[in-house]
């Protein structure tokens, strides 16, 4: 199996991660914080899952961050709706988040199949 570095979604939501990190402070509002743990909580399941050397580990953690990622998104739309968050900055976030949410279910359907 490919280390998790090199997977391409990986790569995204580390960048996400990051970006999260950057955007949180601005955000004045007690979601900041859980904001930054849903968004963390993508590459890092991805890099535990695929260190587990099963499919059906890895298909799980897949899913974990699937699922952490849908909560990042939740909470973006949450953030720009009560103002927090730009509308540039919002745009611009929420579909790096869609992009990787689309690789994760793209990438367990093919975990789940091999």
């Amino acid at each position: 199996m490919a280390r998790y570095q090199d997977f391409i979604v990986w790569q995204k939501a580390h960048q996400f991660a990051i970006r999260i990190d950057a955007v949180a402070p601005l955000l004045r509002c007690d979601a900041a914080g859980q904001l930054r743990r849903s968004a963390a909580s993508i590459p890092d399941n991805i890099a535990e899952g695929s260190e587990r050397g099963s499919a059906p580990q890895f298909a799980h953690f897949l899913a974990i961050a699937h699922g952490s990622c849908a909560e990042a998104q939740s909470q973006l739309r949450r953030a720009h709706a009560c103002g927090y968050l730009g509308r540039e900055a919002f745009l611009d976030l929420i579909d790096l988040a869609q992009q990787i949410g689309w690789m994760l279910g793209a990438m367990r359907r093919t975990v789940v199949t091999t």
